[in-house]
């Protein structure tokens, strides 16, 4: 395929070129930085655990501008995209939301505890606190999952309600929306 390898290796985005069978086979620099060397590798295996678990069926009856957004293997949120595609190969774009957010919301050493969902309610990534504080453990998690059932009906309405963790109630406040919201838990009584 004809492409600038050069521009698409200044994108702050994966990048890859894919043959029919769903091998990569080249990657830009950002792709390379964050997964390694996958040329050789199928496209799915690079997100997914299994082959099932992927939105995109063949490759080769994709059509152009085909797009998915998608939970991964690692639980980052992505966006992906099926740029072009000639002589049996095509060009794919993701982007890793959850690798953006983080990079924007200021959770080092942040006091209060940041959740990042999607608008079905999977979480896609909290700060340390968010464990320690709540006591929660690692694992798939879904917002619905940590609000108190009285608030459940209207939470994407007002987004201010109570959640439980820790045995202590603390409530959620707004910090952003972008396609996916960002939220802070704030103690009640502080």
């Amino acid at each position: 395929m004809n492409f600038d390898e050069e521009l698409f290796n200044r994108l702050p985005l994966y990048v890859f070129d894919v043959d029919s069978k769903g091998k990569v086979v080249w990657q830009n620099r950002r792709a390379e930085k964050s997964l390694g060397d996958t040329r050789g590798r199928k496209l799915w295996s690079l997100f997914f655990r299994e082959r099932k678990d992927c939105p995109w069926d063949r490759i080769d009856s994709l059509p152009q501008g085909s797009s998915w957004e998608f939970v991964d293997k690692t639980g980052s949120y992505f966006c992906g995209r099926l740029l072009a595609s000639e002589a049996g190969h095509y060009l794919f774009l993701f982007e890793n939301i959850t690798e953006k957010l983080v990079e924007f919301c200021p959770c080092g050493g942040l006091k209060e505890i940041l959740i990042i969902f999607t608008e079905r309610g999977e979480i896609i990534f909290t700060n340390e606190q968010f464990y320690r504080k709540l006591g929660y453990e690692r694992g798939k998690l879904n917002i619905q999952d940590i609000i108190l059932p009285q608030d459940r009906t209207l939470f994407f309405d007002r987004l201010s309600e109570c959640i439980k963790g820790g045995g202590e109630q603390f409530k959620l406040r707004l910090q952003g929306v972008s396609g996916n919201i960002y939220l802070s838990l704030i103690h009640i009584s502080e």
